[in-house]
């Protein structure tokens, strides 16, 4: 699968570094769009925030758009992953879908998903009870049998039926589940990847 991957990637202890590492890993072709310069160049200083009341250089942002809507175009990605793209504008992403309606656009605007690191209610908990509407779908199960051989699960379209106050949803994912290793060789972790591919799989589906 080829991914057009947008992120902070200057430095490997930055998750969005590590996230395109194991989808490299994983065998998928990565097309970096590194954001770092222009997060950099488009930043006004704390005086220049204080005095003009604006947080971004305009012809810088208007640089960093110009310059991503290019880059996507030519790369044709299956996936845009965009890891906060603070510097992205609505029309430019409604530009990119609209002259590459074949990709998924990805977009993530928080590492932490399960809630602020500062918030003792919040913070960082066992999976099992961050994601409980997943109870009974066999994806813990999943998990726990990655964390245990080290064999990568990876799933297309996968039929996932979650719980919630609603009743049960039904919903498709692709899904990859992938070992994290130490220096040693050890596995100390697990890493998710997951896209709701819902609405395309419903609407290849055959209506007869």
């Amino acid at each position: 699968m080829k991914i057009f991957f947008l992120g902070s990637l200057g430095a490997d202890w930055m998750s969005g570094w590590q996230r395109c590492q194991t989808l490299r890993e994983l065998g998928h072709e990565i097309v970096p769009f590194p954001q770092d310069d222009y997060l950099q160049r488009a930043s006004h200083g704390r005086l220049d925030r204080w005095l003009t009341g604006q947080i971004w250089k305009e012809e810088e942002v208007d640089r960093f758009n110009l310059d991503f809507l290019r880059a996507v175009k030519m790369a044709r990605p299956e996936i845009a992953w965009l890891e906060w793209p603070k510097l992205l504008r609505p029309e430019t992403i409604q530009a990119a879908r609209r002259q590459l309606p074949q990709c998924s656009f990805v977009c993530f605007q928080d590492d932490n998903p399960f809630g602020g690191r500062d918030d003792e209610k919040n913070s960082w908990r066992l999976f099992t009870e961050a994601i409980p509407e997943y109870e009974g779908t066999g994806y813990f199960e999943l998990v726990e049998r990655v964390f245990e051989t080290g064999e990568p699960f990876i799933a297309h379209g996968a039929r996932v039926q979650l719980s919630s106050d609603a009743g049960p949803r039904l919903g498709y994912r692709d899904v990859i589940i992938q070992a994290l290793r130490g220096d040693d060789g050890e596995i100390n972790g697990i890493v998710y990847f997951g896209i709701d591919v819902t609405a395309e799989v419903e609407g290849n589906s055959d209506p007869t």
